[in-house]
């Protein structure tokens, strides 16, 4: 079984019903996502824990908390250059504790979308629509690929390139509508409606 969980939090915290537990197992996170159109990921940081976020994402955030924005070109060209075909920004804020103990920061969706947590660390590589990413915490990473044919991405509402978001941390993504998940057995093929698929595990192939 993974160390990296979601469990039920110890209610210790006025806001946070779920608690992430990282792959190290080094530090509880807790988090509550409220709302209900546009949603808002309230996020409980131990001290020096960080999280990174897409810029314009901040809603609010303790005064311990220290924001400091990097570009993307300190990982490579080519990865600078995947993030910007994938929707993303060429920055990434990341926000860390600098105090001794546990504060707040939250981060509110930029348009009428649900926050959509998901464990890379239990999923595994995600495939998700462009601009989907939305904060992260720990080991992930953001890049880009391209539809598995032409026909895919012209007709398939989706686009032709998509985000791939690798590691082992956990990641929020954004979803408009009301995001359903759907668990597929061996060779199962479902139909989905062109601009509806939000995220799907890269042992999946779209088409």
């Amino acid at each position: 079984p993974s160390s990296t969980c979601l469990t039920s939090a110890s209610g210790t915290t006025p806001f946070s019903p779920f608690t992430y537990v990282e792959e190290t197992g080094s530090n509880a996170i807790e988090f509550h996502i409220v709302g209900g159109e546009a949603q808002v990921l309230q996020v409980l940081l131990p001290p020096a824990e960080k999280v990174s976020a897409e810029p314009g994402a901040l809603f609010y955030m303790s005064s311990k908390i220290q924001c400091s924005t990097r570009g993307q070109l300190g990982f490579g060209l080519i990865s600078a250059i995947q993030r910007l075909i994938s929707g993303e920004s060429y920055f990434l804020n990341t926000f860390t504790n600098t105090s001794s103990s546990p504060e707040y920061v939250a981060f509110a969706t930029p348009t009428l979308a649900r926050i959509c947590p998901l464990d890379l660390h239990v999923l595994g590589e995600m495939v998700a629509q462009t601009q989907s990413y939305f904060c992260s915490i720990g080991d992930v990473k953001v890049s880009s690929k391209m539809a598995s044919s032409l026909s895919a991405g012209l007709l398939g509402g989706e686009g032709l390139f998509f985000q791939t978001l690798s590691g082992k941390g956990l990641c929020f993504v954004c979803a408009g509508g009301t995001p359903v998940q759907k668990t597929l057995a061996e060779n199962e093929t479902v139909f989905v409606d062109k601009g509806c698929l939000v995220a799907y595990q890269a042992s999946v192939k779209y088409e």
